[in-house]
């Protein structure tokens, strides 16, 4: 899995960078079907994991909020796209769920619905655009693209969107939750609407016309060591391996600091 210090050094402010988060964690109570045999958890991480593999593909920067099973608070998740903001990055947070209405019981609430801040309007465009392709990639019910006062689209200083991807509460959905060609579905339809976004064709063949895809892992760490944000060239032979919060809020701190002394 992609680590944010992986991700975070090839972003150029000409280039908008999706902060992909898997709303809760694999303990976060309450956030399962009602027999217990599905977790939120399981679903949000899988599908981002797969969405994560379709813009490697397409070569659409991205980071984590979260790399392990642990929850995180709001706060903490959005602070993350907030500092690519200040930084002076476009930026969209998405965060992936399923959903689940009533009070722990099975019922009859289906389909899919996609939610923005109220007011936002590039991000309620872009709301829009990933319902759409989630209706189309997977045929349950639209349930429109909405408007909510989330903290995760409230509190972050770049566009954000929410989707929820069929309810857990319902019998048939929770099936559909579970399975991995859904969950393919999910993930292809996220991606698609990123690169609807982005204004580029989408593809998963990992080759065009027989020639490898360049590795912008590679690329950003070697922009980190040329920064000398770090300094050990053994990180190169770390690119999908994941790293401590306290690495990256180091290199955090190393850019930042470096942009005070140009100033």
């Amino acid at each position: 899995m992609p680590s944010l210090s992986d991700q975070m050094s090839d972003f150029a402010p000409n280039k908008r960078i999706w902060v992909l988060d898997r709303g809760h964690g694999v303990d976060t109570p309450g956030k399962r079907s009602p027999d217990g045999s599905l977790r939120e958890w399981e679903f949000n991480h899988d599908v981002r994991k797969r969405l994560a593999a379709y813009l490697d593909i397409n070569q659409i920067p991205y980071i984590f909020t979260v790399t392990d099973e642990k929850d995180m608070s709001l706060r903490e998740r959005t602070n993350i796209e907030n500092k690519l903001a200040e930084m002076g990055y476009q930026t969209c947070f998405l965060s992936i769920h399923a959903n689940a209405f009533g009070s722990g019981e099975w019922n009859d609430a289906r389909g899919i619905e996609t939610y923005s801040y109220p007011k936002a309007r590039e991000s309620k465009s872009m709301s829009k655009i990933f319902l759409n392709y989630l209706i189309k990639e997977t045929g349950l019910l639209d349930r429109g693209a909405k408007e909510a006062d989330f903290h995760v689209l409230r509190e972050t200083k770049g566009n954000a969107v929410l989707t929820e991807n069929g309810f857990m509460t319902n019998r048939e959905e929770a099936e559909l939750l579970k399975s991995d060609e859904f969950r393919e579905k999910v993930a292809r339809a996220h991606a698609r609407a990123i690169c609807k976004i982005e204004g580029i064709g989408f593809t998963d063949k990992k080759q065009d016309e027989g020639k490898p895809m360049m590795d912008w892992k590679t690329e950003a760490i070697q922009w980190l060591l040329d920064q000398k944000i770090i300094t050990d060239p053994k990180w190169l032979e770390k690119k999908d391996e994941d790293v401590p919060m306290w690495a990256v809020a180091i290199m955090l701190r190393r850019v930042m600091e470096g942009m005070k002394n140009e100033q």
